[in-house]
């Protein structure tokens, strides 16, 4: 930023500026808590060995999840390597493109979640059974007009992030892909984070990990590094895996067997 007096530093410079970031996210949640969540209990006494248990079975399984997504993405990565630079930097925006459409998603199902819960609190299953369902409805909606500007546009959004005109070519359908189903990657967010507010983190993982590690990854190695297929495999492919997440998310909630978690 020379305007502000910071000198470039490239690769450098990005990873202290997000380290720094995440320290202050850090900082900014610790507040938060002392500020807000003060007067519910937060930080006033050690927890206990059984408040530590029922802490550890919803954070191991969401922690294991997290880590190998980003390790799949980093294997993705890997195999994109095998098809040339150019299409590593095109997945690379397309990523980045997925993620941003992804985080209001992820905003609206942890509403979801937290509703759901709210109505679970109080003894009506009724209610938070139906919760994510509207939700999704309306982020799918939502997201599916977003969707129709990558379809329409796919150019001029790739413009703004690759200055190579190969690059970009080579894009152009894997985001047409991303438009045309970032409606059913609604629906599977949402869901994912519902159940995830609920307490389900063990059946989430297993779904994550399970298409990520033992379907799309397998299958794009296969195609791309033996088979010799194109960039618009491997992302239809990822897509139809986003997709199939989605279908057994919902499923998950739609069987119901989230009612009967314990927290503790």
């Amino acid at each position: 930023l020379p305007a502000l007096g910071v000198p470039a530093m490239g690769v450098v410079g990005a990873g202290i500026g997000t380290a720094v970031s995440v320290w202050v996210g850090t900082a900014l949640y610790l507040r938060m808590g002392f500020t807000e969540a003060k007067s519910m209990g937060f930080a006033s006494a050690a927890p206990t060995r059984e408040d530590l248990r029922t802490l550890a079975k919803q954070a191991v399984p969401t922690s294991i999840t997290n880590l190998l997504f980003a390790t799949g993405m980093t294997a993705l990565y890997w195999i994109v390597g095998h098809l040339g630079t150019l299409e590593v930097a095109a997945v690379n925006v397309l990523i980045n493109l997925m993620l941003t459409l992804v985080l209001p998603c992820m905003g609206m199902g942890l509403a979801a979640g937290a509703l759901s819960g709210r109505a679970l609190g109080r003894g009506d299953v009724a209610d938070a059974t139906q919760w994510p369902w509207d939700v999704a409805k309306l982020t799918a909606a939502m997201m599916f007009g977003v969707g129709l500007i990558a379809v329409a546009f796919p150019e001029k959004l790739l413009g703004c992030f690759l200055t190579n005109q190969d690059a970009i070519n080579m894009a152009v359908m894997p985001l047409r892909f991303t438009g045309i189903t970032v409606a059913g990657d609604a629906l599977s967010v949402t869901m994912q984070n519902a159940l995830l507010g609920v307490g389900d983190s063990r059946r989430v993982a297993a779904v994550s990990i399970g298409t990520q590690w033992f379907l799309f990854l397998p299958m794009a190695y296969v195609g791309v590094a033996k088979m010799g297929l194109d960039l618009n495999f491997l992302w239809g492919l990822y897509v139809l895996q986003r997709i199939l997440q989605a279908v057994l998310f919902a499923r998950l909630w739609h069987q119901g067997k989230w009612k009967q978690i314990k927290l503790s």
